[in-house]
């Protein structure tokens, strides 16, 4: 009988697990306590991935189930086809493969609260914005009214780092300086008009935070 006919794993399925990750898990998080005061299902992108819901941190702990959150949500409510969505998560897997690790993870999202906010037809999966709190979906929208100081300041204080700064995220890159060249326009901006108003403490504020940008990234 062969190592195969025994059941021992071939190298290339073997290769094909370690590449279907979705399984793998976070360290250790924080217990999950909702209160049902505060918004349902919150989604922070800024910094580390940060999920909530009633307010308590919801510990995720499937990383690659969440990287599919993560997707979805920089496709601000547009449908993702299955095939690009399996391609961008598992980019060394093999087509099938990667579909298969998709549909296994995609079982574990089932899971979650934040399965009501995921539709999945035959071909495409889509995240609904309706009845969430978006740190990204926020920004856009403080971002597009720019003209307003105080949407400028609200905008930037929702920054607390590069998108998903914590992770790596091969697809995120594109969306990662997408927003950060938004968020330091917004600190030029408000540098600017606040040193042209005379608030000299403002605009050194502001100032001092393109500068942190520059050395951190934050």
């Amino acid at each position: 009988m062969s190592a195969r006919e025994a059941g021992a794993p071939s190298s290339s399925s073997a290769a094909a697990r370690r590449r279907c990750d979705c399984c793998a898990t976070h360290a250790a998080d924080p217990p999950f306590i909702q209160d049902v005061s505060k918004p349902l299902l919150e989604i922070h992108c800024f910094g580390k991935l940060h999920l909530r819901v009633g307010g308590a941190y919801f510990p995720f702990p499937w990383k690659k189930t969440a990287e599919i959150l993560a997707y979805l949500v920089c496709a601000l409510g547009r449908p993702v086809s299955k095939p690009h969505l399996a391609e961008a998560i598992w980019p060394a897997a093999e087509q099938q493969q990667a579909m298969d690790c998709l549909y296994k993870a995609c079982r574990h999202l089932k899971n979650t609260p934040f399965s009501s906010i995921i539709s999945s037809s035959s071909g495409e999966m889509r995240l609904s914005l309706d009845g969430i709190r978006c740190d990204i979906v926020d920004f856009r929208d403080l971002y597009a009214d720019r003209q307003d100081m105080s949407r400028c300041e609200a905008a930037v204080e929702l920054y607390h780092g590069s998108l998903f700064a914590d992770d790596v995220y091969e697809w995120s890159r594109e969306w990662e300086a997408y927003y950060d060249v938004r968020y330091l326009e917004l600190l030029t901006l408000l540098a600017a008009r606040y040193s042209e108003a005379g608030n000299q403490a403002k605009a050194a504020y502001y100032r001092s935070r393109l500068d942190a940008h520059a050395m951190t990234g934050r």
